[in-house]
């Protein structure tokens, strides 16, 4: 990773500044995603046993980051997971790289209530 991703990537960590990017993006500015509620999440996209130990061959992939919010609307609460890859220079295979991130954590979520 670049130097330039690297401040990025520190610069989009902080709360207030993510808050605000999706805030703007999905709510067209109004304050729904309070940045005290928000909560780093590590979440590794691959396969892991049920101890948490990955398995030989898995593919392993973390998103730059990831966080948590509760976003209360009326009487309503909705739990969601908001993340952020950063990127200096343009990439056209980011959008299949979030895709691949996306399937295999959903990969994951099936494992898991497959074995409950």
């Amino acid at each position: 990773m670049g130097k330039a991703d690297t401040v990025t990537k520190a610069y989009m960590r902080k709360n207030e500044v993510f808050a605000d990017a999706f805030n703007y993006l999905i709510y067209g500015g109004r304050m729904c995603i309070d940045p005290a509620q928000l909560q780093e999440v590590a979440l590794p996209f691959g396969s892991q046993d049920e101890d948490g130990n990955r398995e030989e061959d898995a593919v392993q992939k973390y998103r730059d980051i990831l966080k948590s919010a509760v976003v209360k609307q009326e009487d309503e609460a909705a739990y969601i997971l908001l993340g952020i890859e950063n990127q200096t220079d343009i990439h056209y295979a980011m959008p299949v790289r979030n895709m691949i991130y996306d399937a295999l954590q959903y990969g994951r979520q099936v494992a898991d209530i497959a074995t409950k």
